[in-house]
C-alpha cells in the first residue's frame, strides 16, 4: 500500500491517499501513542474507533445502501487504530458544488439532494445519529454514466438508543431515542456549528430531527452551490463567526420564527424549514 498523506482531520488523526490492492482508497490513521490509546479506550475518547464501530454495523448489514461510503478494511487491536474506505474520484461535495456555479443543473441538484435524503433515511432506520451531516462529509462518486453520491465521515456517528452495540440488529432498542452527551471542550471544538441544531447548541442532545435540521442547512449549501450558511439572510444579516451563530440558533423561538433558513437566491426561495 503506497501512501500520500493529505491532511490532518481531528485531533490525533490524520488522512492519506491510498492504495489497496492497485485501488485508490482512503486511509485514516489515529496517532496515539500505545499508552494514549490504552488510556483514551479507558475513557471511550477515541473518536476513529468509534466511526469503525459504525462502519462495521453498516457493513453488516445485508440491505446496503449504495449512498453510503464503504467500509474496504479497519484495525483495532495494535496501538494504531486504522480504517480504509473507497475514494471519491469526484471530491467532496463541497468542492464539486463551487465547480457547478457557472453551470447551473437544477436536475443534478436534485439528485444530490435524493442522494443523501436516502442515506439519511437508511441511517435513521437503523438508529444511527450522523452528528456532522454537511457537504464536507458528501462524496461525489460515478455510477455508470450517472453521478452518485455517498455520505461519509462518521467520527462523530452515535448510536440513538442505550443497548450496547453490536454488528447485527439488537434486542430492547430504544428507535429515536434522544442522546444527551457531556462535551469537553475538546469534544465540543469537532462539531461544525452552522449545521447544528437548536438542541444540539442549547444541551448538547442529539437525535434523528437533529439530523434533519443538519440536512435542511446542507439542502441551502447544494441550491446556492456551495454557500456558507447563515449569511446574506433575509434580513440582511451575516453572521461571520460561529459564535454569533451559537447565540442566534440557541435564541429562536419556532413559534414566532419560521424563516431561519429561508434564503433568497437567484430569485428563488428555498425554505428548509419545512423539513422538521
Amino acid at each position: 500500500m503506497s501512501e500520500t498523506r493529505t491532511e490532518q482531520i481531528y485531533s490525533h488523526v490524520s488522512i492519506y491517499d491510498a492504495l489497496m490492492n492497485g485501488k485508490k482508497c482512503l486511509l485514516k490513521l489515529h496517532q496515539h501513542s500505545k499508552e494514549e490509546l490504552v488510556e483514551a479506550r479507558a475513557a471511550r475518547t477515541v473518536l476513529l474507533r468509534e466511526e469503525i464501530e459504525i462502519l462495521e454495523i453498516l457493513n453488516a448489514d445485508t440491505e446496503r445502501c449504495l449512498n453510503v461510503v464503504q467500509l474496504l478494511g479497519s484495525g483495532t487491536e495494535k496501538a494504531l487504530l486504522h480504517l480504509i474506505t473507497e475514494r471519491p474520484p469526484n471530491g467532496d461535495l463541497y468542492d464539486y458544488l463551487h465547480g457547478l456555479k457557472n453551470s447551473i443543473q437544477a436536475e443534478i441538484l436534485l439528485e444530490i439532494a435524493l442522494d443523501v435524503c436516502n442515506a439519511m433515511m437508511y441511517l435513521g432506520e437503523r438508529d444511527i445519529i450522523h452528528r456532522d451531516l454537511r457537504a464536507k462529509n458528501c462524496f461525489v462518486f460515478a455510477h455508470g454514466e450517472k453521478l452518485l453520491t455517498k455520505l461519509g465521515d462518521f467520527h462523530l456517528a452515535i448510536l440513538s438508543y442505550s443497548s450496547k452495540k453490536s454488528s447485527t440488529r439488537l434486542d430492547q432498542q430504544m428507535p429515536n431515542a434522544t442522546v444527551k452527551q457531556h462535551m469537553n471542550e475538546d469534544m465540543r471544538s469537532q462539531f461544525a456549528v452552522r449545521w447544528m441544531a437548536a438542541e444540539a447548541l442549547r444541551n448538547s442532545e442529539f437525535n434523528t430531527a437533529s439530523d434533519v435540521w443538519s440536512f435542511g442547512v446542507l439542502l441551502f449549501e447544494i441550491f446556492t452551490f456551495g454557500t456558507k450558511p447563515y449569511t446574506n439572510m433575509p434580513s440582511g444579516k451575516s453572521l461571520d463567526n460561529d459564535e454569533k451563530v451559537r447565540k442566534f440558533v440557541s435564541m429562536i423561538n419556532f413559534q414566532k420564527n419560521q424563516e431561519i433558513f429561508c434564503y433568497n437566491c437567484n430569485s428563488h426561495q428555498y425554505n428548509c424549514a419545512d423539513f422538521f
